[in-house]
């Protein structure tokens, strides 16, 4: 049936020791280890830690990268301190309030854990690991989010052939902090980026990623459509965002999910939403040095966007109707040659 501690628990295990246990295991206030705690079973709804509501706010804190934790349940309905916490799970459960991490915590889904009952005011508050190898899942959820704020990220067509790590946290700050000005996009989402830290392994090359969008990206609902999601790596690169192909939008104009293609991951990625620049357009006028009722040959030149970019080029002989000429790759530097005519 299992046991219920009381009061705070301060386990030291020596090196090497294990502390095992069968059944579940209820916690009413905080919990400090040292040392490695298992099941001896495979986890079932009945195998489990479960941090209950009896004290408000508790810790759960360890100081072993090895303590393995099947199966992680809270029922606090404010959040669980795991400040500095190394964990390694096959299953975490929300049934209220907030796992809260920080930049020391480990809190690790293992190759085949799941995360369940999470939702608006159930997540992860701070980083969270996923662990990924043979028998992983090729689409895994990361159920993430900061403050008030919950934007999940679902990475889909993992490679799993091979051991990979991926740790994620969501930032309620400027995108631009991270060195970018996202030059590339006409406005970025409103304080707000993901990093995607990928220190062990590789995730792939087919590799999707799909966030959550809301009426406080920045956005209007007339630009709803236009949403993208940009990707950096390396912080200390010069480079910008790349504006990163959509796979798939779903929802309404005032919130939904927004699904897109991602390159290879590098060892540090920042993800953010943005209205993709392109849409506001670029006027060009014809040479001032031709004669009026003349025509010119004019090369438009511009700034490699990647391959998922399309650039739209229009011709105007009056400057107001305006009509369609080609459709050139954003990765097209060097572009056509075009005849223009000077009017006026």
């Amino acid at each position: 049936a299992g046991s219920t501690l009381y009061g705070d628990v301060d386990i030291q295990l020596a090196t090497g020791a294990i502390l095992r246990n069968r059944g579940t295991v209820r916690l009413t206030r905080s919990w400090f280890a040292t040392g490695r705690y298992v099941w001896d079973r495979l986890p079932t709804p009945a195998d489990s830690l479960i941090v209950l509501a009896a004290y408000a706010n508790p810790t759960f804190t360890s100081t072993n990268d090895s303590i393995g934790i099947l199966s992680l349940q809270s029922q606090v309905a404010q959040f669980v301190d795991m400040a500095g916490t190394a964990v390694a799970l096959h299953r975490l459960h929300f049934s209220q309030g907030l796992w809260l991490t920080d930049a020391l915590s480990n809190l690790r889904l293992g190759p085949r854990a799941e995360a369940e009952g999470f939702r608006f005011d159930r997540f992860v508050n701070g980083p969270l690991e996923l662990a990924n190898g043979p028998g992983s899942a090729t689409a895994r959820l990361l159920p993430i989010g900061k403050d008030t704020v919950y934007r999940p990220l679902t990475f889909f067509d993992i490679q799993n052939a091979t051991a990979s790590l991926t740790r994620a946290e969501l930032f309620n700050a400027d995108p631009t902090a991270t060195g970018a000005p996202g030059q590339r996009f006409q406005r970025l989402s409103q304080q707000r980026f993901f990093r995607v830290d990928v220190p062990v392994g590789s995730l792939g090359t087919n590799v999707e990623v799909r966030t959550p969008w809301g009426p406080t990206d920045n956005y209007t609902v007339a630009e709803f459509s236009f949403l993208r999601l940009g990707i950096r790596q390396d912080p200390s690169s010069v480079g910008d965002y790349d504006t990163l192909r959509t796979v798939n939008r779903t929802g309404a104009a005032v919130a939904g999910a927004l699904r897109s293609a991602a390159p290879s991951f590098g060892p540090t990625n920042y993800l953010v939403l943005g209205i993709n620049k392109l849409e506001a357009g670029t006027l060009i006028a014809a040479p001032a040095n031709i004669n009026i009722g003349d025509t010119a040959q004019m090369q438009l030149v511009g700034a490699d966007l990647g391959p998922d970019i399309t650039r739209q080029i229009f011709r105007s002989q009056d400057g107001g109707a305006f009509n369609p000429l080609t459709s050139i790759g954003g990765n097209q530097t060097a572009l056509n040659s075009y005849t223009v005519f000077r009017t006026t």
